[in-house]
C-alpha cells in the first residue's frame, strides 16, 4: 500500500500537465511576438537608413553631374547653344533620334536634341512603382565636356574635308578625342553641330578624323565639307582614357531606381535604388541682375521653347543658372499596416503653382518616405 501511494505521489496529474503546457505556450507566444516586433522594428530602421543613404548618394550623383553642365562648350555659347546635335556611332545615326529610348524611358518624346547645359522634361518618366500604381517624374538632360575641362575653342583654318580638320592650332588634341564642330559665320551658327572623333593628330594643325563616332562627310542633313572656314572646334573629352563628355538623361525608371541613360553610348546605368519620384524647377536670371527666381519647365521654359534651335531659344538657355530638384525616396519593403497616410509635398516654400503634392494610393501608404530638396548651381553659366 505504501508503495502504491508513493507511486501516485511521484508524478503529475493531467490537469497539472495541461496547465504547464498552456503556460509554456503563452510564454512562447509572448517571446515570438516580442521577436517579431523587434524584427519589424529592425527592418523598419534598416530600410529607413537605406533610403537616407540612397538620398545622400543620389544627391551626390546629381550634384556632380549638374555642376559641370556646360563644361567645354559654354564659353563659346554664342556659337554653340541651341544648335542641333548630329552624331553617328558605328555608322548609324544616333542624334537626331529616329525612335524612342530604352525601356527605362519609354515615355520620353525628345527627338531633336539641341545643345544646352540642362533641359527638364516634365512628367516624361512613367514607370510601375511595384505597389499597384505609377509614379510620374521629371527627366533631366545634362550636357557638358569633361568635368573641369575648359579647352579653348579652335577655329577652322579652312573648310574641312570628310576625313580631316585643318585647325589654327592642334595643341591639346589627341587620338579618340570627341569633338564638337560648329559652323560659324559672322558670329552666327549657320547649322547644327556635329559630333566627331579624332583618329590621329598630324602636323601643321591637321587633325585626322576616324573611329566609332566618326561621321564620314554627313550626318542627317549636315555635312562637314559644306562648313566654312572660321567654324569652331571644341574638344569635349576622351572615352578611351576614362574622361568622356556628359550627354546624359537622368530619370526614375522601373522599381524606384534612378537611372542614367547615355545619349552617345545609348546605355542605361542604374544610379541608386529607392528613388520614388523626381521633380525639378529652373533657377533663372532673365534680367542679368544676379537674382535667381524659380520657374516651372513650362511656358517660356517649356521643352518646345528651349529645344527650338532658334536665337530666342539660345537666349533663354543663357538665363538658366541653377536647378532645384525635389526627390521622394521610398523604402523597398512594405509594412503590414499603413504608415504614411498623408500626401508627400515638395517645394512647399514656393507656394502654388510651383509646389507639388503627391497623394498616395492605399497600397503606397504601406511604405515609408523621405523627401530631399537640392539646389544645384550650374557653375559654367555663372558669369
Amino acid at each position: 500500500m505504501r508503495s502504491a501511494a508513493r507511486s501516485r505521489s511521484a508524478g503529475f496529474s493531467l490537469v497539472e500537465l495541461m496547465v504547464a503546457m498552456i503556460i509554456a505556450v503563452l510564454v512562447m507566444l509572448g517571446i515570438s511576438e516580442l521577436m517579431a516586433n523587434n524584427e519589424g522594428q529592425q527592418r523598419t530602421t534598416t530600410s529607413t537608413n537605406d533610403i537616407d543613404q540612397a538620398g545622400s548618394y543620389a544627391a551626390y550623383s546629381l550634384d556632380k553631374v549638374i555642376r559641370s553642365a556646360g563644361s567645354a562648350f559654354y564659353q563659346a555659347n554664342a556659337f554653340t547653344l541651341g544648335c542641333e546635335l548630329n552624331a553617328r556611332s558605328g555608322g548609324s545615326t544616333i542624334l537626331p533620334l529616329s525612335s524612342g529610348f530604352s525601356s527605362d524611358f519609354p515615355n520620353v518624346t525628345l527627338t531633336n536634341v539641341h545643345l544646352m547645359p540642362l533641359l527638364i522634361l516634365p512628367g516624361q518618366s512613367v514607370a510601375s512603382d511595384g505597389s499597384g500604381g505609377t509614379d510620374t517624374s521629371d527627366v533631366l538632360v545634362v550636357m557638358g565636356g569633361v568635368d573641369g575641362n575648359q579647352p579653348v575653342p579652335t577655329s577652322l583654318l579652312q573648310p574641312p574635308s570628310a576625313a580631316a580638320l585643318h585647325l589654327v592650332s592642334d595643341v591639346g588634341y589627341a587620338s579618340n578625342d570627341l569633338l564638337l564642330i560648329s559652323d560659324v559665320a559672322n558670329g552666327v551658327n549657320l547649322s547644327g553641330c556635329l559630333l566627331d572623333q579624332v583618329s590621329s593628330v598630324g602636323s601643321g594643325g591637321v587633325v585626322n578624323l576616324g573611329g566609332t563616332y566618326h561621321a564620314g562627310d554627313s550626318i542627317s542633313t549636315r555635312t562637314l565639307s559644306s562648313m566654312s572656314a572660321g567654324g569652331l572646334v571644341i574638344d569635349l573629352g576622351n572615352e578611351s582614357n576614362g574622361a568622356p563628355p556628359v550627354f546624359e538623361m537622368l530619370g526614375v525608371g522601373p522599381d524606384t531606381t534612378l537611372d542614367a541613360y547615355d545619349l552617345i553610348t545609348q546605355q542605361t546605368t542604374p544610379v541608386i535604388n529607392g528613388v520614388f519620384e523626381m521633380h525639378a524647377l529652373y533657377g533663372v536670371d532673365p534680367t542679368g541682375s544676379g537674382t535667381i527666381q524659380w520657374v516651372a519647365p513650362s511656358g517660356n521654359y517649356a521643352v518646345s521653347s528651349l529645344d527650338a534651335g532658334t536665337t530666342v531659344a539660345a537666349q533663354l538657355i543663357q538665363t538658366i543658372k541653377a536647378v532645384r530638384i525635389g526627390l521622394i525616396l521610398r523604402t523597398q519593403l512594405p509594412e503590414k499596416t499603413a504608415v504614411t497616410p498623408g500626401p508627400i509635398d515638395l517645394f512647399t516654400d514656393l507656394g502654388s503653382p510651383l509646389s507639388y503634392s503627391r497623394v498616395l494610393s492605399a497600397s503606397e501608404q504601406h511604405y515609408r518616405y523621405r523627401t530631399l530638396d537640392l539646389t544645384i548651381p550650374i557653375q559654367n553659366t555663372l558669369q
